[in-house]
């Protein structure tokens, strides 16, 4: 009763106490004009804004300059084309240098700054002994008289020395067609040295994701297959086996997390799909083997072999190696105990991408040597995913056309794994793998990788 009462004074009080404030407030005002302070408009603006724009006719040439405002120093090196600054109105001086680099039409110029305003002043750098580096796959180191410049591709190094020179260019994950170390001669004007690069092809990797069950009868033989394959065949020979545990009714798995059962769900629910059923293998995401026939692992092998071949060859007959149009390329791996696991690996476009905002790069992060009470009591799994997270789109990361590359950086932190209850839990081996996969109806897996963490 006092619980409603209060509720239904309460809008009365704050009614009255917004009226008293408004009131003193309308007063306060009234007394200001009567002094003379008030003002029917705003004072004018007495800054503007500069906007400054750099250009070179070389690649890179713009980087590197200084740009001052009468003896302060706005930007120390320039690393972008456009900058914008606020400055006060009227006729300020601003300046432009670079070493050994001809500055027009002049280093310094007054510009006019009209208050509440934009005014767009522009300046070219034209680097002298120089010399210009382009590579047909951009961001390849470059290296001048054996020293790596600490520079990539495509750019212009200044203040070079005039007199004969060596220039060498390198990127992870391409090869140069012809030359990789080009002798050039620099005078004062300049000289451009083109180096044409391409990707490195790699044979196609099979990925099998194994969807199984701890309490699923009939599971042990295809995980057993599997495992089998892998060490059989292996990453190094284009297979790639992954648990994926999933629910069981009438319990959940224990082994299941939330990103393996919407995995099973991204493929149409396998367990409970007409037909369906566990255990169920999908190849590169496109072809499917429900059950276990009579438990005989060696003929499970057998079929997922077939399926295996199907995507590591173009023809399995002559065993000829499918080429992938998509490289991956490990850079690093590691972990931090009971903490995080990372990676990062470069992505390189080997073939045009016909869709790539409807390719996703994919990312598992499993776990072996999973002890924990199952079908036939007590048993281990294997690369037994704990997740799996989306990265971007092809489109997202910049890779649609032959040669386009990114670096990503992978991080999966271990304190989210929860523990099943009653397993025996352990990080002694864990490993990630990477994969493109269409989204549209094809849910085809173009490449895939693996890398054991350390």
């Amino acid at each position: 009763m006092s619980f409603s009462r209060r509720s239904d004074l309460q809008p009365a009080k704050r009614t009255s106490r917004g009226s008293f404030r408004w009131a003193v407030i309308l007063l306060g005002a009234a007394g200001l004009c009567a002094l003379g302070s008030c003002k029917d408009e705003i004072s004018p603006p007495t800054l503007g804004t500069v906007e400054i724009r750099l250009a070179s006719p070389t690649s890179g040439g713009a980087e590197g300059a200084r740009i001052y405002w009468s003896d302060s120093v706005l930007v120390a090196s320039t690393s972008e084309e456009t900058y914008r600054f606020v400055l006060p109105s009227g006729i300020q001086i601003i300046r432009v240098e670079k070493d050994c680099s001809t500055i027009s039409p002049e280093a310094a110029r007054n510009v006019q700054v009209e208050p509440g305003r934009e005014t767009t002043v522009s300046w070219e750098i034209l680097p002298g002994r120089a010399i210009e580096v382009v590579s047909t796959m951009r961001g390849a180191r470059i290296r001048l008289d054996g020293r790596d410049t600490g520079r990539s591709t495509p750019t212009t190094l200044s203040c070079v020395t005039s007199g004969t020179h060596q220039v060498s260019v390198s990127l992870y994950g391409a090869t140069a067609i012809g030359d990789s170390m080009k002798t050039v001669e620099v005078g004062e004007a300049g000289v451009r040295v083109d180096f044409d690069l391409e990707p490195e092809p790699q044979a196609r990797t099979a990925l099998l994701e194994l969807f199984t069950a701890t309490y699923c009868p009939n599971c042990g033989p295809a995980d057993a297959a599997a495992e089998s394959l892998w060490t059989r065949l292996g990453p190094e020979d284009g297979y790639i086996g992954l648990q994926s545990h999933t629910r069981w009714p009438p319990r959940l798995d224990s082994l299941a997390t939330p990103t393996t059962i919407e995995r099973n769900m991204f493929y149409g629910d396998l367990e409970g799909s007409p037909g369906g059923g566990l255990p169920a293998a999908m190849v590169a995401g496109i072809h499917k083997k429900h059950s276990a026939g009579a438990g005989n692992i060696e003929e499970i092998v057998g079929w997922y072999t077939e399926l295996v071949d199907r995507i590591r060859y173009t023809d399995p007959v002559n065993r000829i190696p499918a080429p992938s149009p998509i490289a991956f390329h490990w850079l690093s791996a590691g972990r931090d105990p009971g903490a995080r696991a990372y990676g990062r690996v470069r992505v390189v476009c080997v073939q045009e991408l016909p869709e790539p905002a409807t390719m996703m790069l994919m990312v598992a992060f499993y776990k072996s040597g999973l002890s924990t009470p199952a079908y036939h009591g007590v048993e281990t799994f294997q690369h037994v995913v704990r997740e799996y997270r989306s990265f971007g789109s092809a489109a997202s990361l910049g890779l649609a056309h032959r040669g386009d590359w990114a670096d990503v950086d992978l991080e999966f932190l271990l304190g989210n794994d929860r523990r099943p209850s009653g397993s025996l839990w352990s990080e002694k081996s864990m490993g990630l793998v990477v994969f493109l996969q269409e989204t549209g109806p094809s849910k085809e897996i173009l490449q895939a990788a693996h890398v054991r963490l350390p």
